[in-house]
């Protein structure tokens, strides 16, 4: 018998009784395919297909024959016990389907020293490549892929896309800026701003100033270079930290009427199932027309916590709101001294407040709020290396 017929099912039955030689000439004139027929006490044993057997029993009764099945083989006998449930039956074919493929389907996407903001960046710039859960992978263009991302961004030194057991894995490293090399260029370090200095770590070049001092801004604290005792020039990278007590002053008007464009209720939302190359649409929740406001977001397919090769894209848009509203004084106040920590923290990379004063002006329309502040902080700058003038004076001064 053929093996098609064991996917569609085989019946081994029994005849018993009646004109059982004549049932099979029978069946051998209507082109019957029946097989391995065996004589028995009773009758004969024999075997047919499933579509085959429903005729016989016609055949079967016109020569007063009893016929029964004594053995079921095929799929379709397995398949008739999940009538009721072919999810079952659909969900193995597409796992084993699944299976067949899942090789060389990325499953799922891990970033290793990725912040979330960066994950989702770079989650979506290796979507505009067509990388994503579902999608095939290629070596050859996955290298080509980490090659033109490293290309394209300044902010990383290594990147790279390993693939491994359908996970692919994504690493970087972050590019440091590297300081620039002195010894063929002279720099000295000159005072940003006025004030008194408090203290100073000096790794290299020659202290002009002392604690105590009180200096101007783009006074000269450090040279990399001096006149030593025997006249001869004496070199030394400048390069040292100087605290000192500085005095700002800031101000800020805010008004207490404040109007911005904020996104508003949700007017659409398409979705798209992604994978294998593939792109499908799902149907659109609303329209999306009109609107100046849109967020896409990617995410891998995954039921229970169990990850799928394949990843849905949603896209929200919304409807942008003007909104208008009045700030009270005691929030408008702290909206200005807010503006006002933000600027300082733009001059100076760290500082300490040592003393603060407050005024405040108020009007019909506004807040005004004038702060000074006397901090302590590191006033070292670092610039070309200007001259020897002052440098040969300072060590007359110390012979």
């Amino acid at each position: 018998m053929h093996k098609k017929h064991l996917y569609v099912g085989t019946v081994e039955f029994e005849l018993v009784g009646g004109l059982g030689e004549r049932f099979f000439n029978q069946c051998a004139q209507q082109s019957l395919c029946v097989e391995k027929i065996r004589p028995t006490a009773t009758g004969f044993l024999a075997q047919t297909h499933l579509r085959t057997y429903r005729r016989l029993r016609k055949i079967a009764r016109a020569n007063k024959c009893r016929i029964h099945v004594v053995k079921r083989k095929g799929v379709s006998f397995f398949l008739a016990g999940y009538r009721r449930h072919w999810s079952i039956v659909i969900g193995l074919v597409l796992a084993a389907a699944l299976f067949a493929c899942g090789r060389q389907l990325i499953w799922n996407i891990s970033f290793v020293d990725f912040s979330n903001a960066e994950q989702l960046e770079m989650r979506k710039e290796l979507a505009g490549y067509g990388i994503y859960e579902g999608a095939v992978a290629d070596e050859n263009y996955l290298e080509s892929v980490a090659a033109q991302i490293f290309v394209a961004r300044d902010d990383l030194s290594w990147v790279r896309l390993n693939f491994i057991h359908g996970r692919l894995e994504v690493e970087k490293v972050d590019r440091t800026q590297q300081p620039e090399m002195q010894e063929k260029a002279l720099t000295e370090i000159v005072a940003a701003c006025d004030g008194i200095i408090l203290r100073q770590e000096i790794d290299g070049g020659f202290a002009q100033k002392q604690a105590g001092q009180s200096v101007a801004q783009g006074e000269v604290l450090v040279s990399g270079c001096t006149v030593g005792k025997t006249g001869a020039l004496l070199y030394g990278r400048a390069a040292a930290r100087i605290y000192a007590q500085i005095e700002k002053e800031y101000q800020v008007t805010q008004p207490l009427k404040v109007s911005a464009q904020m996104p508003g209720r949700i007017i659409g939302r398409e979705s798209r199932f992604l994978i294998a190359g593939h792109a499908f649409s799902l149907p659109k929740s609303s329209s999306a027309q009109a609107t100046r406001f849109q967020q896409t977001s990617l995410s891998a397919l995954s039921i229970g916590g169990l990850h799928f090769p394949a990843t849905i894209e949603t896209t929200l848009y919304r409807e942008v709101q003007n909104i208008e509203c009045e700030l009270s004084p005691d929030l408008a106040q702290a909206i200005a001294e807010q503006k006002i920590y933000q600027s300082v923290s733009s001059q100076f990379e760290s500082y300490k407040i040592l003393d603060r004063s407050t005024q405040i002006e108020k009007s019909e329309d506004s807040i005004t709020v004038r702060m000074r502040l006397t901090m302590e902080t590191d006033i070292a700058k670092t610039v070309p290396f200007s001259g020897f003038a002052g440098n040969a004076e300072k060590d007359d001064e110390n012979l």
